[in-house]
């Protein structure tokens, strides 16, 4: 399992901006940026932030992944695969850690959920290769249930609990906003 360190400044914008917000990119060290880029897009990937808004009228669906704004971060991924992605937080027993889910924008799936931060002692299992691979394939909210569609892991209930939350409301703002681009190109 790896394991990433969370400098001071990420870890104080977690404390005081709540605890299921999507975060910004500038929040996120770029080494860590680049590790999981490389894990998940192939080493020559690189990334590009595009900002988009949320109709206010759909924001209260979304209240938890975005608390005080409208804006949504989408990262457009190029490299050997080219993929968007999400960062956002979920909360283990204690601690806040980070995340990132990878999409396949030509088929609207998760291609790869992955740590970014973990603080925990204990629920670092959720790193693992095999946890990860649940999620992928997934189209649908309604697909992402935890102990049904995605199996639990000893010792890290709680995080696994939390992150599968997350994604499946991730991946309900991913659909929600490739919607909206889709009535905006007709």
């Amino acid at each position: 399992m790896r394991r990433r360190i969370i400098p001071i400044a990420m870890f104080l914008l977690l404390l005081f901006r709540g605890s299921w917000a999507q975060l910004s990119p500038e929040g996120i060290p770029p080494s860590v940026l680049t590790q999981s880029l490389r894990e998940v897009a192939g080493k020559s990937a690189t990334i590009q932030w595009e900002t988009l808004t949320v109709d206010p009228a759909a924001r209260n669906q979304f209240r938890r992944l975005l608390p005080d704004t409208q804006a949504v971060y989408l990262g457009k991924v190029s490299g050997e695969r080219q993929l968007e992605m999400f960062i956002a937080t979920a909360k283990g027993k204690v601690e806040y850690f980070v995340f990132a889910v990878y999409f396949r924008p030509d088929t609207e799936e998760i291609w790869d959920v992955d740590i970014l931060e973990y603080r925990e002692a204990y629920g670092g299992e959720i790193d693992y290769r095999a946890f990860r691979r649940q999620f992928r394939g997934k189209k649908q909210p309604k697909e992402i249930v935890f102990r049904r569609t995605i199996r639990n892991i000893s010792g890290a209930t709680i995080s696994a609990r939390s992150v599968t939350k997350r994604v499946r409301e991730v991946l309900a703002l991913y659909r929600y906003l490739k919607t909206q681009q889709k009535e905006a190109l007709r």
